[in-house]
């Protein structure tokens, strides 16, 4: 049989959550905030206070600095600082977070909104700003907050995303805010500090030193949830900002197949199809060739249906290197596989290739033009 527990909570237990969601509680109190610092546990936040803190405080200090109320008013949630260029997109977590806060009340062993004090006496926030909007809301008049030194605008970004990745009750960050936190990182700061990833020429030497910066500033923000495409994507994006020229393209879903039309034309598609030839674009993937060969229903008209292969995201540490691999050498290693295949499961039949043909790939890295593949023409496959 169950049992309902119907005692009530001893005071202790009451004091660990504070009912904001009550029309009559308007501030957290200094008992609220002593209980606050009983119940966070500094050493759970290493990043914060321990020695994954950045030392950014004064002579190389850290950079936390104390942990008090602060009067909402004192605060610049419309700022340009801090989250506002952290997340890019809509919190996920943010009305499940307000039903929670709503229901069980505001805990206060969670760790507090982090916000930096600016030399005014004001502060921007660090971290926090979903968790705020709902204390606002709830029309609460002061947060619990950690304090940090003042520092650069930059460094706010860093920290920011930092600590949305690493364990946020909030959410984490999205590939987007990491992506957008990278790209403010190439750009000269609000407070006119230079940019954090440096201007490099186009060169192979200045495109591998630009890789490696992002790599190195992902990293420090814990980025681990992104995958090594997103990652790439995040390259090729800060490429793109800082040597303000296309270098390397990359595909999502339909995209290649726009690009392939873009390369031949539509006259040679309307004269070709007039032949019954048609081009489809397939993602190197040799294992799913086949499935989707089979998946395609050609018209009654369709004689041959060429393949044109492409790389959705180029390894951005040398997309040279990759686009060979994957999409140059692709009918080299398909023909391997063919055969391969055939000796196990079909008497070393001859492959037919005259209706489904691996015709060409897609050119994705500009750079490789000097080697005699014009990014505006399809290699074709001998």
């Amino acid at each position: 049989m169950n049992v309902i527990n119907l005692q009530t909570p001893s005071i202790e237990e009451q004091s660990v959550f504070v009912d904001v969601a009550n029309d009559n509680i308007t501030e957290f109190t200094e008992e609220n905030l002593a209980t606050y610092e009983i119940l966070r546990s500094k050493l759970c936040y290493p990043e914060v206070f321990g020695y994954l803190s950045p030392q950014w405080g004064p002579n190389g200090t850290s950079w936390y600095d104390e942990t008090g109320l602060v009067d909402i008013n004192l605060i610049n949630y419309d700022d340009k600082y801090g989250t506002q260029k952290v997340r890019v997109t809509t919190n996920p977590e943010a009305l499940a977070l307000r039903l929670k806060i709503e229901r069980a009340k505001f805990g206060l062993m969670h760790l507090g909104i982090i916000l930096v004090r600016r030399p005014d006496g004001r502060y921007d926030f660090v971290e926090g700003r979903t968790r705020f909007g709902i204390l606002l809301a709830l029309g609460m008049t002061n947060i619990i907050a950690e304090i940090m030194h003042p520092t650069t605008s930059a460094r706010i970004r860093i920290a920011g995303n930092t600590f949305n990745n690493l364990h946020t009750p909030a959410g984490p960050a999205s590939f987007e805010d990491n992506r957008e936190t990278i790209l403010s990182l190439t750009e000269v700061g609000e407070d006119g500090e230079p940019p954090v990833i440096s201007k490099q020429k186009n060169t192979t030497s200045g495109r591998r030193k630009l890789s490696s910066d992002v790599n190195y500033w992902l990293d420090e923000m814990q980025a681990t949830s992104l995958t090594p495409s997103q990652r790439n994507e995040i390259v090729q994006a800060v490429w793109d900002n800082v040597l303000q020229v296309k270098t390397v393209y990359s595909f999502k879903t339909g995209e290649a197949q726009e690009r392939l039309e873009d390369i031949l034309g539509q006259a040679c598609i309307a004269e070709d199809a007039a032949k019954g030839i048609v081009y489809l674009a397939f993602s190197d993937n040799i294992k799913n060739l086949h499935a989707a060969m089979i998946r395609h229903k050609p018209s009654k008209s369709t004689k041959e249906v060429r393949i044109v292969i492409y790389k959705g995201t180029l390894e951005m540490s040398d997309p040279e290197k990759c686009w060979k691999e994957t999409v140059m050498n692709f009918k080299e290693r398909f023909d391997v596989w063919e055969k391969d295949l055939s000796a196990l499961r079909y008497n070393n039949t001859n492959v037919n290739d005259s209706f489904f043909k691996v015709y060409a790939g897609i050119p994705q890295v500009v750079s490789l033009e000097k080697e005699g593949i014009p990014i505006d023409e399809l290699y074709i496959y001998e």
